[in-house]
């Protein structure tokens, strides 16, 4: 099974915006209906002010889980891609020098991007 390691991050990236954007999804409606509730006389403009801090506390605490989340999976598909990586590393030294310095900098590159 051969990993993309820059689409697996990619689509790590996009889950985390997707958390976010349905988080701000959740702030907007619970803002609607608060104004809803001020509108219709109902609560105090403190129970207001809590009731915000309550959603972005919740919404950081979603974002920050997903965070984690994407950083452990890129993280892991490294460490999965790391072994590959090595193995190509050690056969294209047995290449001919001009292949092996035309595909030195992608190595490089794909070195630093595992950890290697």
């Amino acid at each position: 099974m051969t990993v993309d390691v820059r689409k697996t991050l990619t689509d790590a990236g996009y889950i985390a915006v997707g958390v976010g954007v349905l988080g701000m999804q959740q702030i907007q409606e619970r803002s609607r209906e608060i104004q809803t509730k001020m509108a219709a006389g109902g609560s105090p403009l403190h129970a207001v002010g809590d009731q915000t801090n309550d959603l972005r506390l919740k919404v950081k605490a979603g974002l920050d889980r997903a965070t984690e989340a994407a950083q452990g999976f890129g993280a892991q598909v490294a460490e999965s891609a790391k072994p590959m990586v090595l193995d190509l590393a050690e056969r294209s030294a047995a290449l001919p020098q001009p292949i092996t310095s035309a595909v030195a900098p992608a190595l490089k590159l794909a070195k630093n991007l595992v950890g290697a």
